[in-house]
């Protein structure tokens, strides 16, 4: 799956962010890597097909503006190309956005093309085109190009924007017409001491500290030794954050699909154990991220509530793995994996 990255606070964001996109990217991730930061009313964007090394060896990353911003690391799959490396920017460049998540659901491929249609027909641009033949469904341009499906969700947020609601209000409603197993989140030049995150399945770990709050997937990205207060922003509710403040906007709640529930503290016990189960002697044959994603999407969805088809398995994982450090029985290591790209894999 993708990893994610922000930060709103009073030092530099892009190495801040780098660091934690590089803390992540062995987890899942390092095929495409992108980063946007915001600074004296404009959008400074860079992404690369590669990991957070060559987007800093490449591009003036590291050294952009500002000091909130947000990035994204992709794992392989199609397409792994420039067009489809996230952040997304808007044509205007006011707007940019992320998604770690997938699109499990054929509504969502109907919903988003719809989206997409209707987007064109008002008019708008998109920057990511790709010509090339998809071994996945991705949105459809009139001139026959496709485009992802999070460049089409950024716009989407940026057109409910320019109709007069807020950004909490717009990504809610983008995120229940387009809906799916995700995080979204956001800039906007408009809000520049800002950010946002909306949660529907995926995980988005939260530390708050006296020089500003953080962001990511796993709490394996915040930086060693930083004192703070840690946290997961709830599903379903988008959240504005800036350097001092999670703000939780309640009254922009995701209503208008089906609901996702918090993970129990059965499901996080019961996981635990399973995958603990999974992990145990395979010191000669170690898994790595995806194997036990995988593993508890498909064999574990008893553990989940009822029988959505979108469940938070990714945090599950990450939340077991991060309790195995601690207690000190987590085993890992950095691996060439299939010939394009290091991966952490992991024992008890």
């Amino acid at each position: 799956m993708c990893n994610i990255a922000a930060y709103a606070g009073n030092r530099a964001a892009a190495p801040i962010l780098l660091e934690m996109l590089r803390r992540q990217q062995d987890f899942d991730g390092g095929v495409c890597t992108g980063i946007t930061t915001i600074y004296e009313g404009r959008l400074y964007s860079r992404k690369i097909v590669g990991d957070v090394d060559a987007l800093i060896k490449h591009t003036d990353a590291l050294y952009l503006p500002g000091t909130v911003g947000i990035a994204h690391t992709r794992p392989g799959g199609n397409p792994e190309t420039y067009a489809f490396a996230h952040t997304f920017v808007t044509q205007d460049e006011t707007i940019a956005g992320f998604t770690n998540g997938t699109a499990p659901l054929s509504e969502y491929h109907v919903s988003v093309q719809n989206a997409t249609d209707m987007l064109e027909a008002a008019g708008y641009k998109f920057r990511g085109e790709a010509f090339a033949p998809m071994e996945t469904k991705f949105p459809v341009l009139k001139n026959g190009s496709h485009i992802s499906c999070v460049e089409t969700r950024t716009n989407l947020v940026h057109y409910y924007y320019n109709q007069g609601m807020s950004m909490t209000e717009a990504m809610s409603k983008m995120a229940c017409q387009c809906y799916t197993d995700s995080v979204f989140g956001a800039v906007n030049v408009a809000t520049p001491d800002r950010f946002y995150i909306l949660r529907t399945t995926r995980p988005a770990q939260t530390l708050k500290t006296d020089d500003g709050i953080y962001v990511a997937s796993t709490r394996f990205a915040f930086p060693d030794g930083i004192r703070g207060e840690v946290g997961q922003l709830p599903v379903m509710y988008p959240c504005e954050i800036t350097k001092d403040t999670i703000n939780i906007v309640k009254e922009h709640k995701m209503t208008d699909c089906e609901e996702v529930s918090e993970l129990t503290e059965y499901t996080l016990e019961e996981g635990y154990r399973r995958i603990c189960d999974k992990l145990r002697g395979k010191g000669n044959e170690p898994l790595h991220f995806d194997d036990l994603e995988l593993a508890v999407g498909s064999e574990m969805r008893d553990l989940f509530p009822g029988d959505h088809t979108l469940i938070q398995h990714a945090r599950l994982v990450y939340d077991v793995l991060w309790r195995l450090r601690e207690e000190g029985k987590l085993k890992t290591e950095r691996r060439w994996f299939k010939n394009e790209k290091f991966r952490t894999f992991m024992w008890i």
